[in-house]
């Protein structure tokens, strides 16, 4: 084992070139763009940001993979000796900004920027990080990036928007990585009509070489060597990750399996891939995979026996797992429509299912049509209970595939859901307070594309399949958030509530943008409205009558869910 330090520079070279590269234990990049920001807001004011762990693998053995920056992102890649074991996520990120490179993030290229106030305040380590904003989402101007609740001259860094890149005082850093001080300096100057030899103009210009000079700090590395083996080294991955808990159970369960069975990345990759969704994103990350790949070897969900299954057992559940799956998937994606697990608040949801028909199959009893009714509903059932995703997850996980091996019906499953609140059907009490990350939501969306509900604008059919900025599907605030909070008297809940929310296309959420709900609803057909649960009552319309909108809203989403729920047993 080495100490050293290297220059965040030469660090990005060798990833860029391909010389660092990650071995298959490694999840992919993660980060999102406030991460990023961060980053370099610490770098910039010269705080430590943490050492590299790499191993200098012995020759030949563990294939590599290109980080997920740069045209060869994620391509595996023989011949480089150094694996990098921890700051992927740190590196990949540097090397995006620094090399004006694209990332690949889960599964689709995208350009992450930061921008930087060349005019920020003085301030000495007080400045607070904002952590509530969300990344960026250019199709969705109902989001805006989070960006309003910030007070932007005040800060630093900001993840790049539409508003600020235009503004003279903002300069991209990719710009500044990509083009000489002096260059920017004096198009920045120009732009804010100073004189170059006016104190606010050095300052600016101290700013931005100070800016640069990241390039040249030095990180500390700590190197494994070669008389380490993948099985040694994947045992320090482990616990280097797990001392911080930077890293997921999942994680960590992966880094164990692929240490022991070579070659079995690629095998969940592939599958992965087999599944993308519509975007051709794939419809689960490798978390969920290893997670029923540990249900399906074991016959429960904790990972903490991951270390002791022989390889033999893994690579026969991994056979289970896949058949398995693809039975539910079949079945939940092309019988019951639910085209994302993004609209269920579990995907570990789907694991059960999957396990409740092998079970089925292996008792060889009929997948009926009555039977699968009642395994969707509960589905849905389970997802708005929050049956995995609220307080301990696993151990309810673990006495739900119990149930089954013990041979429980779904009706003696549903009961369970009483502990959680079920009392059988939707109340308008159980909507209050949702917002759209809410389980309510997403059968909020199932409910009303089974009735038929329309793109206000195009008079398309909602659907996740449809893609482009025009047609894809985005929530839309009925009564728009300005308007709200202009108006004054309703807070941040009320106006994000469930409630206030329609699904529509890109295009037609921009054209109605903050328009004023009394001046284009009554414009919207009736049948339009009425799939989506909008009150045909214009009174209601009002902003001073808000309140008694949503409530009615409220009213009538629950006698729509209730209605969908039923429909789905006699259908």
């Amino acid at each position: 084992m080495g100490n050293s330090t290297e220059k965040i520079c030469s660090l990005v070279d060798s990833v860029d070139s391909g010389k660092l590269l990650v071995p298959e234990m490694q999840r992919r990049y993660v980060w999102r763009s406030t991460q990023v920001r961060d980053l370099f807001d610490s770098l910039y004011r010269g705080y430590p940001v943490g050492s590299i762990l790499v191993w200098n693998r012995p020759d030949g053995d563990v294939e590599g993979r290109v980080m997920d920056v740069g045209e060869s992102a994620g391509k595996l890649k023989g011949g480089q000796t150094l694996l990098l074991l921890d700051g992927q996520q740190r590196l990949t990120s540097l090397t995006s900004i620094l090399k004006d490179k694209e990332l690949l993030v889960r599964w689709r290229k995208k350009s992450i920027d930061i921008l930087f106030n060349v005019t920020h305040p003085d301030v000495e380590g007080d400045e607070v990080l904002d952590v509530v904003e969300p990344d960026d989402d250019d199709d969705d101007v109902d989001n805006d990036n989070g960006n309003d609740a910030l007070d932007f001259e005040k800060k630093t860094f900001v993840v790049a928007t539409r508003r600020l890149v235009s503004q003279p005082n903002w300069i991209s850093l990719r710009r500044i990585f990509r083009d000489g001080a002096a260059d920017i300096w004096l198009d920045v100057i120009d732009k804010m009509n100073l004189e170059p030899k006016s104190q606010e103009a050095k300052k600016i210009l101290g700013r931005i070489q100070q800016l640069q000079k990241i390039a040249d700090i030095e990180i500390p590395i700590v190197t494994l060597g070669k008389e380490m083996n993948y099985r040694t080294v994947t045992d320090v991955f482990c616990r280097v990750n797990s001392a911080g808990a930077r890293l997921k159970g999942s994680d960590l369960a992966l880094a164990q399996i692929t240490s022991r069975w070579v070659g079995s990345l690629k095998k969940f990759e592939s599958f992965q891939n087999k599944w993308g969704g519509e975007a051709k994103q794939p419809l689960f990350d490798l978390g969920f995979l290893i997670r029923a790949l540990v249900v399906f070897c074991t016959g429960q969900c904790k990972f903490l026996s991951v270390g002791a299954i022989p390889v033999d057992c893994l690579e026969k559940g991994w056979s289970d797992t896949k058949k398995a799956l693809e039975t539910a998937f079949d079945i939940i994606k092309n019988g019951w429509q639910i085209n994302s697990f993004s609209l269920l608040s579990a995907p570990s949801l789907v694991i059960t299912v999957a396990y409740y028909l092998k079970h089925l199959e292996d008792s060889s009893r009929e997948f009926s049509k009555q039977e699968m009714a009642k395994l969707h509903q509960w589905l849905l059932v389970a997802s708005i209970c929050g049956h995995y995703s609220k307080g301990s997850s696993e151990s309810i996980m673990d006495q739900d595939l119990a149930a089954i091996d013990k041979g429980a019906t779904l009706d003696e499953m549903m009961l369970t859901f009483a502990k959680q609140g079920w009392a059988g059907s939707v109340t308008e009490d159980d909507l209050k307070g949702k917002f759209h990350g809410s389980a309510y939501f997403g059968l909020m969306y199932l409910a009303m594309r089974d009735a038929g509900a329309k793109d206000w604008c195009h008079h398309t059919k909602i659907s996740l399949a449809n893609v482009g900025s025009v047609l894809k599907v985005q929530f839309h605030h009925i009564c728009p958030r300005a308007r709200l909070k202009a108006h004054g008297g309703y807070d941040a809940a009320e106006i994000n509530d469930i409630a206030n929310l329609a699904f529509l296309g890109g295009s037609a959420n921009r054209k109605i943008s903050d328009k004023n709900p009394a001046e284009y609803l009554p414009n919207i057909s009736v049948e339009d409205r009425k799939v989506q649960c909008v009150p045909l009552d214009e009174a209601l319309y009002n902003l001073d009558n808000y309140r008694a909108f949503i409530s009615e809203r409220r009213r009538l989403i629950a006698q729509m869910l209730n209605e969908y729920l039923v429909k789905i047993l006699v259908s």
